[in-house]
């Protein structure tokens, strides 16, 4: 277990052991939660459907995520 500080910014630095292990990159995103314990989470973005919230098969599309399956619903009604 590493501990940090956060920093005057109200950063923390992730040891590069853990960012090598898990591929994070400068500039990648990360989600922040907490959980019911009040312990904070930290999850890889993963881009979400704006419609159905699905992480499942989603591009972007004029900056908003959307899935294949809401996309070809789209594609539907509009025919």
């Amino acid at each position: 277990m590493n501990t940090k500080r956060v920093n005057r910014s109200g950063g923390i630095s992730i040891p590069v052991g853990l960012r090598r292990e898990l591929a994070i990159r400068p500039g990648d995103a990360l989600d922040v939660e907490t959980d019911a314990q009040g312990n904070v989470i930290l999850k890889r973005h993963l881009p979400r459907c704006v419609f159905c919230g699905s992480t499942e098969e989603v591009t972007l599309w004029m900056g908003k995520g959307i899935c294949r399956t809401c996309a070809g619903q789209i594609r539907k009604e509009e025919a």
